[in-house]
């Protein structure tokens, strides 16, 4: 076998170990799991969320403290929020930006 061959697959070995061990130490250090990864938008029903146009993170609106679960899906933004019986609610929001008013 060439000897640049040799060369070209050990160096793909390392890559995908590399690869794989940096998805390991995110999983072990920082709790993110590799397996939850977001499915690509193949042959989805009709009426579904389209994966791909879906965001969701966590932001502190309001500066109280604690962090809100927001929503953006195709481009619209919402709050991600449980009612008493802890089932997910979806609610439209929008920012108003504060008003300077001089006095």
């Amino acid at each position: 076998m060439n000897e640049n061959l040799k060369l070209g697959f050990k160096y793909l070995g390392i890559s995908i170990l590399a690869i794989s061990m940096s998805k390991l130490g995110d999983y072990l250090i920082n709790g993110v799991n590799p397996f939850k990864m977001m499915p690509l938008d193949r042959e989805i029903q009709s009426g579904y969320v389209q994966p791909s146009k879906l965001e969701i993170k966590l932001e502190d609106l309001n500066n109280d403290g604690s962090n809100e679960t927001l929503m953006k899906y195709d481009g619209k933004l919402y709050l991600l929020k449980i009612d008493k019986q802890e089932n997910p609610i979806i609610q439209p929001y929008k920012i108003i930006p504060a008003q300077i008013v001089p006095q």
